[in-house]
């Protein structure tokens, strides 16, 4: 049994087999063994499918391919073969292999996947919105990504190398969850750290998000015609009425984390012909509320999460008859916001006042001593001379004085406006 072994590894050992008897001479199958014993002599007992049985002294059988045999042999025919060790091929092969492993641990060893880190996006009364980042699989195979609640397997995540979000619904009111995703490779598991997330309750609306879409007119009881006018004052009380109650701003498309499609017609904004709009389509088919504005001004006025059954756009809004005195009152409280503080006394310049001193000095004038007549009874009526006097007193004034402010209001002109 030594022959085979040191047979068996004939690809990778060079071995010369010499056939001993060409066709027609058997006397050439006496070979013998040299000194160092590295010549063997066989006898060929079969060659079938590929294979030879070889007859030996040393092994009563062994399998040898027949593609290494000379040319021509048959059963009964005698090979002699030698076996020696060819150390400098035994050494290129050992360098090729260890070599092909350092480029395999370098290429697969040493860089593997990172778990996934579980965000919070946006949270509501009845729904969580979860976030993580793009998969890092390095060299490795995605076999799944999960999601857990409460350490509970809820549902595969779909298209999970494009996926970076999902939203959770049916949760209860003002209640606590634990979340976390499960990595799956072809290089291991790699489970997320443990999200907490707590339900808003009833009267908490900052996790609204709205998505407008088209407003036809500013509402109100009559149900009238809109107007470009009326549509931008409705929508600029709407978004003013969400930014009070603490809502998430407002977008014109529907994102994930969109919990209520606002809007009056179903058509896209600005759209003239018949026939739903996009956004609209959108929300019906991922289930999100389509409801009028009346539903943002109930929230605003309620001070709470108010159910949308009633604000549906087929149906009557219970606030219709009121909602223009919302739509005032909030109006009314921004304008004063939007107005700029009126400038200080300090940021005024003070305006330059000149004093003129007169060339002469002022001089009092006495008033001339008038001669005393008797009385005298006149014949004649005659005409009050004191009218008279009046007249000429008048003309000439008693006091000359100058007033500073009535100076400065001369160049009044001249100085620019700064206010």
């Amino acid at each position: 049994m030594a022959a085979v072994t040191s047979v068996a590894p004939m690809q990778k050992s060079s071995a010369s087999v010499s056939a001993a008897a060409a066709a027609g001479a058997d006397t050439a199958s006496a070979s013998t063994e040299g000194p160092k014993g590295d010549l063997y002599t066989f006898t060929i007992g079969k060659v079938d499918a590929g294979m030879a049985i070889l007859i030996g002294e040393r092994a009563s059988l062994i399998e040898f391919p027949s593609i290494l045999l000379p040319h021509g042999v048959t059963s009964g025919s005698v090979v002699n073969i030698r076996v020696h060790r060819n150390e400098a091929e035994e050494q290129r092969q050992r360098t090729e292999f260890e070599e092909l492993q350092d480029d395999i641990l370098r290429a697969f060893g040493q860089d593997s996947p990172k778990s996934p880190q579980l965000r919070l996006r946006n949270v509501t009364q009845t729904s969580v919105t979860l976030e993580w980042d793009r998969l890092y699989l390095a060299t490795a195979t995605l076999i799944s990504l999960d999601i857990y609640r409460n350490n509970q397997r809820l549902a595969p995540i779909p298209s999970p190398l494009h996926n970076t979000s999902t939203k959770l619904s049916g949760l209860d009111v003002n209640a606590e969850y634990t979340f976390h995703l499960v990595l799956r490779t072809t290089a291991g598991t790699f489970p997320s750290p443990l999200l907490r997330v707590r339900t808003h309750d009833i009267t908490d609306t900052s996790g609204i998000a709205v998505c407008f879409g088209s407003l036809a007119g500013s509402g109100g009881g009559g149900g009238g015609e809109g107007s470009a006018g009326g549509e931008n004052e409705l929508e600029e009380a709407a978004r003013e009425a969400l930014v009070r109650m603490g809502a998430r701003e407002p977008t014109e498309r529907i994102q994930i984390e969109t919990t209520h499609f606002v809007c009056s017609d179903p058509r896209d904004r600005g759209s003239i012909g018949g026939g739903q709009g996009a956004m609209y389509t959108k929300a019906m088919q991922l289930n999100i509320p389509v409801v009028q504005p009346h539903w943002v001004f109930a929230c605003y006025d309620q001070k709470r999460m108010v159910p949308t059954s009633a604000y549906y756009l087929e149906n009557d809004p219970p606030n219709a008859a009121t909602m223009r005195e919302s739509i005032q009152r909030i109006l009314s409280k921004a304008a004063p916001a939007a107005r700029p503080p009126p400038p200080s006394s300090k940021d005024v310049p003070a305006l330059p006042v000149e004093v003129i001193e007169p060339a002469e000095p002022v001089v009092e004038r006495a008033q001339p001593a008038q001669p005393v007549e008797p009385p005298v009874e006149p014949s004649e009526p005659v005409e009050p001379a004191a009218s008279k006097d009046s007249s000429e007193f008048s003309e000439v004034p008693i006091t000359e004085t100058i007033e500073v402010t009535h100076v400065g209001d001369e160049s009044d002109e001249d100085v620019p406006n700064n206010t």
